[in-house]
């Protein structure tokens, strides 16, 4: 039975993976237009300002916590009880969640001239009244991702993936349109009206196509059991993503202090195509294998957990090791291929891949991160997530600012990966503290193999630059990254790295 759902879950993931690329190359396409369009300056600047409120706002409060939650506790509601029950509790979770976020975001409208030079409190006059402006027409963006994301988690539930993989692509397909339809003399507006339109035929579909699964009922029982559960499960999580989510404000406005416009932009351009990266691997197997894990868990097969456990951190690290040393090491050449034209300069082409060299460091720590973190919640350990994550924020908010007044842009991007680093660490030391089983001595070769293969891995992505420096650049990217990968793939043949032959037979079971 575990072989058999594990299957399962791996062609979930390549359903999942197929859309994170199709979704991802999207996205380069956007980031590629708004650089070729308005460059890293005050435009850009005000746009990222603006957004990331919205979108932290709609994600830390509501819908990302609940995101979290809802799989295993619906899984688990649904297995005392029965589908119709446990939906019918769900539906007050949704009620409850939508008036906070309606509350949320008419309250936002209104503190935006506050809020706004609180937060950015570097920008000067010109760049403050645009981020006040693009900040009243984006807070609707609040309500409407956190619906989103509640949405999401029902259909992950289910083991739906398809509509939720769909709905997403609904944001830079539109943002794209509206960049390329509407009139130039619109600037940045452009980008805004084709982000509400996107974000808003998402969430029609997602709403449109539940209806099969999940049965709305108007039910506000604050007494609801699964309200309860979702409740204590969730508030150590809002407390730690309370603290958590003032990080990117406080990284932004650590950039809004930097002398000259575009510091800001930089870091967005930086941190979107590294987090592309980490989307691309551990998303699709995160995703698949989280509602499994809270099958096993609901029906108390503890065997089958640890397992599903073990395979999904291999699959990641195998995944992630190479990608971040190819990422780091071919830099230049991956922002000069995806961002430089238009407005955006060499420049600032060697200034995102310098950042992009240095939060490189963090997608394999967060990869690992994004597994354990399934693991905590399905045994519902959400304190010990929120403590952990809230010391280390709280630790990295001085750093921020005392790095990036020596360091410049650079001190931001050093103090975000070390502290993914840290995290990633102590997370493996109290799983292995509450949980022996999770590690074992073999995970200590296995660890030295991988070193082993990502080393020789470096070493011939070193030779290969050296040997194609002149000729063009994507050739040389592909030659780069083709010899890179070979040397990866035969190494970790070699060697005999467990979880190999579990990548092929089952993530890639028409390939191999």
């Amino acid at each position: 039975m575990t072989e058999i759902n594990l299957k399962r879950a791996s062609h979930a993931s390549i359903l999942l993976m197929g859309f994170v690329v199709f979704k991802s190359l999207l996205g380069l396409v956007l980031k590629r237009t708004i650089a070729g369009d308005f460059g890293a300056g005050i435009e850009t600047d005000a746009y990222f300002a603006a957004f990331t409120i919205p979108q932290q706002l709609g994600d830390f409060v509501v819908g990302g916590i609940i995101f979290k939650v809802v799989i295993p506790v619906f899984q688990q509601r649904r297995e005392d009880v029965g589908d119709q029950e446990a939906i019918k509790d769900v539906s007050g979770i949704l009620n409850f969640s939508a008036l906070i976020l309606l509350f949320i975001t008419v309250a936002y409208y209104f503190l935006i001239p506050y809020i706004i030079p609180l937060l950015f409190s570097g920008f000067d006059s010109e760049t403050m009244q645009l981020t006040l402006s693009l900040s009243r027409w984006l807070s609707p963006a609040i309500i409407l991702m956190g619906l989103s994301l509640i949405y999401v988690a029902f259909y992950h539930a289910h083991k739906s993936f398809l509509v939720p993989a769909i709905s997403t692509l609904m944001f830079p397909i539109s943002s794209l349109i509206a960049l390329y339809a509407l009139p130039q003399e619109w600037g940045i507006m452009r980008l805004v009206y084709g982000n509400l339109i996107g974000v808003s035929i998402g969430i029609f579909f997602l709403i449109l196509f539940l209806q099969d699964k999940f049965h709305w009922s108007w039910n506000w029982n604050l007494a609801n059991p699964a309200l309860k559960t979702t409740t204590m499960v969730a508030w150590p999580l809002l407390i730690g993503n309370l603290i958590g989510k003032i990080i990117p404000f406080v990284q932004k406005n650590a950039a809004s202090q930097l002398p000259n416009p575009g510091n800001l932009s930089l870091l967005e351009y930086a941190f979107f195509l590294s987090g592309t990266v980490l989307i691309f691997i551990a998303s699709p197997v995160t995703t698949a294998i989280f509602p499994l894990m809270g099958e096993q868990k609901a029906r108390g097969d503890e065997k089958a957990l640890i397992e599903t456990f073990h395979q999904s951190v291999k699959v990641v690290v195998f995944l992630a090791l190479p990608c971040a040393i190819f990422f780091a090491m071919e830099a230049n050449d991956i922002v000069a291929l995806l961002l430089q034209n238009g407005k955006f300069s060499t420049e600032d082409t060697q200034v995102c891949a310098n950042l992009i060299a240095i939060i490189a460091i963090m997608i394999v720590p967060q990869s690992i991160n994004l597994v354990m973190a399934n693991m905590f919640l399905v045994y519902k350990e959400t304190k010990i997530m929120a403590i952990e994550g809230s010391i280390l924020a709280l630790i990295s908010i001085p750093l921020y600012f005392i790095l990036s007044k020596y360091l410049g842009i650079y001190g931001i991007a050093i103090t975000y990966s070390a502290i993914y680093a840290i995290g990633a660490i102590i997370n493996i030391m109290i799983l292995q503290i509450m949980h022996p089983q999770i590690i074992s001595s073999s995970s200590f070769i296995l660890i030295f193999k991988f070193f082993v293969a990502t080393l020789l891995m470096g070493c011939s992505i070193y030779i290969l630059r050296y040997y194609t420096i002149n000729i063009n650049l994507i050739i040389r990217i592909v030659l780069v990254g083709g010899g890179a990968s070979f040397t990866y793939l035969s190494v970790t043949h070699l060697l005999k790295i467990s979880g190999l032959k579990f990548i092929f037979s089952r993530l890639l079971p028409k390939v191999f």
